[in-house]
């Protein structure tokens, strides 16, 4: 499957909020988002601390600065194969000009609070994604002063003989039965367009749920049998491999979250 998404980034990345894809037909997309997320290690002798305090005057710069459309959370590894860093950042751009308004900002005006992360942490990889979410949380799930969450995610590739379409339409299918059965959490999918290394899958799908406590309840309800609606709905058109679970924790939220 052509990724949809490199169509419309070959020539530069081109994001609208609630933006339609030109295909045969115009197909009317979520509102689409940048995700960025480096990888890090702590330095000897640094830990969640250091990098706490490097948080907090970075929080304080965005402030001063007015940066108001980027959001930021730091995710830990839990459930993974092998532990390569201790933590990843994960920043979430409300729009394509914000991300680049941010980075702009922080490359040419960031060097102080930089310096307080470079003192801290090690990072080896930094990567862009667009997101898109495709299973939205009901408004009781919503907390704005909920600052930690689980991530779960996945690498997906569309099967032979199917499309992007067919998986959203699936997609949509299961957002109406999760919620009728109170399987809770929310859902994207991440799109690659810069900085991958490995890119052989055409999306990331990353769920979160509040805490494992909600996790567990879900991965219950799969075991007594929800299972077989997922099934039916996503195993012809999508082939994913088994989720890495993060513990995440928002640092910076947006202005109206």
């Amino acid at each position: 499957m052509k990724n949809p998404i490199l169509a419309i980034t070959s020539a530069g990345l081109i994001l609208a909020s609630g933006c339609a894809l030109a295909q045969e037909e115009q197909v009317e997309y979520p509102p689409m988002q940048v995700v960025e997320g480096w990888t890090c290690k702590y330095l000897d002798g640094k830990g969640p601390e250091d990098l706490a305090k490097a948080n907090a005057a970075w929080n304080a710069w965005m402030d001063e600065t007015d940066q108001q459309d980027y959001a930021a959370a730091i995710i830990t590894p839990n459930l993974v194969g092998e532990f390569s860093f201790d933590f990843a950042w994960m920043g979430v751009a409300k729009t394509g000009t914000a991300f680049g308004v941010s980075s702009h900002m922080w490359m040419t005006q960031g060097d102080e609070v930089g310096r307080m992360f470079q003192e801290t942490i090690t990072c080896d990889s930094h990567t862009a994604w667009v997101s898109m979410m495709v299973d939205t949380p009901d408004d009781d799930e919503v907390d704005a002063d909920d600052t930690d969450f689980i991530l779960s995610i996945s690498n997906c590739s569309i099967k032979d003989d199917h499309t992007f379409e067919d998986y959203m339409a699936a997609a949509e299918e299961w957002d109406a039965y999760a919620k009728e059965h109170v399987i809770m959490g929310v859902a994207w999918v991440w799109f690659p367009v810069a900085g991958e290394k490995n890119n052989d899958y055409d999306f990331k799908v990353a769920g979160a749920e509040d805490d494992f406590i909600e996790l567990g309840e879900n991965w219950q309800k799969f075991m007594d049998g929800h299972w077989q609606k997922s099934s039916e709905l996503f195993d012809d058109v999508v082939d994913c491999d088994i989720s890495r679970v993060y513990t995440g924790e928002m640092i910076r939220n947006f202005d109206d979250e």
